[in-house]
């Protein structure tokens, strides 16, 4: 699952004598959240949690220590499509200038048989929404 990607609109105002006038200011796109199911397939691929920590790894960036960061490496723009019951595409976000900010790895529990899900945190510049 995915958001689709929210913002805000802050609101300013202009006091004159007795009245009080607001217009809209600075529009702010929030962070987005995407779910995925942690699983590994029979071919003996990585799992998508490993698959996840590749690219990051492979973007330079170190777990344990801060050196070596390379940012524009981790900074792409991620697409979110939604489509129809017959697999079209009817919109399309583009995330621009998107990182991820935050991976959650799931919870394990000997009390349920429920998949392990992965959420991860996506932050961005804007948004551009098309339709095909």
């Amino acid at each position: 699952s995915a958001t689709k990607p929210p913002f805000d609109i802050s609101k300013e105002e202009y006091t004159l004598l007795n009245h009080k006038f607001k217009y809209p200011g600075i529009l702010t796109w929030k962070d987005v959240t995407i779910k995925i199911i942690d699983y590994k397939s029979e071919s003996g691929a990585s799992s998508n949690i490993h698959k996840l920590y590749e690219f990051i790894e492979s973007a330079k960036y170190s777990f344990t220590s801060p050196d070596g960061i390379a940012k524009n490496k981790l900074i792409r723009n991620y697409v979110i499509e939604q489509l129809d019951a017959d697999g079209n595409i009817i919109e399309k976000w583009t995330l621009v200038n998107s990182f991820i900010i935050g991976i959650e790895n799931g919870e394990l529990s000997y009390d349920t048989e429920t998949l392990s899900e992965i959420t991860i945190t996506v932050a961005y510049d804007t948004a551009e929404l098309s339709t095909t």
